[in-house]
């Protein structure tokens, strides 16, 4: 079975997973607003408790000149990565 890539595609899986749902647009009944359901995402926030206190205390263990550093490192570094996939796919940035 080949791989749907379209963006209905990827709302169908998305509204599978409970992400969104698709609602009628009540002005133009040709129109399908897809909507997030914010709940469903929010349920996640448990999930990630442990991983957020983990990066709270490291953060914490670093001046705001060091964090200041870190990440103009990491935005620059991400620019770089950027710049060399554009060239890798023709798709200059």
């Amino acid at each position: 079975m080949a791989a749907d890539w379209s963006v209905s595609g990827l709302v169908d899986r998305l509204e599978r997973k409970g992400f969104v749902r698709r609602t009628r647009d009540q002005a133009d009944g040709r129109r399908v607003i897809v909507e997030i359901d914010r709940d469903h995402v929010a349920s996640f926030g448990a999930l990630f408790a442990d991983f957020v206190t983990g990066l709270e205390t490291l953060y914490a263990g670093y001046t705001d000149e060091q964090l200041d550093v870190i990440l103009d490192f990491l935005r620059r570094s991400a620019a770089v990565q950027q710049q060399a996939t554009g060239k890798l796919t023709g798709q200059a940035i």
